[in-house]
């Protein structure tokens, strides 16, 4: 049963894309849920306060207590959207071929912040938004140097992804995602403004 349940998975993966098997999806998941168990809740919110600062702001209304149990919702819907992120990204390899470069070229551009990467313990895995199928997303590279370094992945995905009430396209008469705007040629400038502003 078990074992028919890890082929349908397989199959299920695969049929969507995604060169990945039941076993590197679950250290994967490991993985995402290591590092958002600590960005979103860490085991002493004041600990990097000074009292002053604490007191300031639970006068203003935020709850600096420790996570208790039955908090997990939160923590279960970004660890799934990590996962996601993970297994749809790209190797150093895949994004070398996709660039139509060498894999050090990937390295030096993930160094200078033209490429966006997560590193985790097999390596680096590049979020697909910034890539089209023949290449770079256009504009990504004046884009993602103005995002901090702190942003969270599903942060950054997220912003690139969702559409943005800055961005409304006339020809299409909508907002767009920042991926959608600067695939469609509009200029990347704005974007970048966009991204500054990101905490």
């Amino acid at each position: 049963m078990k074992q028919a349940a890890l082929k349908q998975s397989t199959a299920f993966f695969q049929a969507h894309g995604l060169a990945v098997g039941p076993d590197e999806l679950q250290v994967m998941m490991l993985f995402a849920i290591s590092q958002l168990q600590e960005s979103l809740y860490p085991p002493e919110p004041r600990a990097d306060l000074t009292q002053s600062e604490a007191e300031a702001l639970g006068r203003g209304g935020l709850e600096l207590s420790p996570r208790v149990d039955g908090e997990e919702s939160a923590l279960a819907r970004t660890t799934a959207k990590y996962a996601a992120l993970l297994v749809t990204s790209l190797t150093t390899t895949e994004a070398a071929e996709r660039l139509g470069v060498d894999p050090s070229r990937v390295r030096q551009r993930l160094n200078e912040g033209t490429l966006h990467g997560i590193r985790t313990r097999k390596g680096w895995r590049l979020p697909a938004f910034q890539f089209l199928a023949d290449g770079a997303l256009p504009g990504i590279s004046d884009v993602l140097p103005c995002i901090s370094s702190h942003l969270h992945p599903v942060a950054v995905h997220n912003f690139f992804t969702v559409p943005n009430v800055d961005l409304y396209a006339d020809e299409q008469d909508r907002n767009l995602s920042p991926r959608e705007w600067l695939h469609a040629g509009y200029p990347a400038e704005v974007v970048a403004n966009l991204a500054a502003r990101l905490e």
